[in-house]
């Protein structure tokens, strides 16, 4: 069957075809997803992304056009799911490095300021719920700047002010509340 019928067949879902694709094709992607995520944190997600690779072409063969060919159309699919895959892995290897550091940080920051104001300031913090919690830290004490406040959140820097603003805005009420409209400037 050439690659025109094992098309149309697989429009049409026949079942034949879809065991000579897998034949066909299975072990080209295998490895090519096997290429892009070769780290050996990110080997456990290929029998996943395989999957999804076929199922992303099963759904999508009836937009294939034969411009180019069957093999290469397949291939990209795979090459690009896999780079998806690493991009949420990365992301997710961030994410957990910063809530790993925001741990420590809480750990030295209540090791180190053990005064009444520090206190005090811990009680609004942890007032907030915790996306402002971890925005107000990520600010005012990692002091991550906007750009990189932009990027872990994938926000645009106006969406980042104003949440900004409203945790500062809502760190003034709930300091005020406390402290009978004493002054904190952030």
């Amino acid at each position: 069957m050439n690659d025109e019928e094992l098309v149309e067949n697989l429009i049409k879902k026949d079942k034949q075809s879809f065991n000579e694709f897998m034949d066909k094709y299975s072990i080209d992607i295998l490895k090519t997803i096997s290429y892009v995520l070769r780290d050996p944190e990110e080997k456990e997600y290929i029998e996943e992304c395989f999957d999804d690779v076929v199922i992303k072409i099963f759904d999508k063969c009836d937009n294939f056009k034969f411009e180019s060919s069957f093999r290469t159309w397949v291939m990209t699919i795979a090459k690009n799911k896999a780079l998806d895959y690493k991009r949420k892995l990365k992301k997710l290897s961030r994410e957990t490095e910063i809530n790993e550091t925001l741990q420590v940080e809480f750990n030295i920051e209540d090791n180190y300021i053990n005064n009444e104001l520090g206190k005090e300031i811990n009680d609004v913090i942890n007032k907030f719920n915790d996306n402002e919690r971890e925005l107000f830290v990520n600010k005012y004490i990692l002091d991550l700047s906007t750009k990189e406040l932009c990027e872990y959140y994938f926000i645009s820097e106006t969406l980042l002010y104003k949440r900004l603003s409203r945790v500062k805005e809502k760190f003034r009420k709930l300091w005020d509340s406390n402290h009978n409209s004493e002054e904190v400037f952030l």
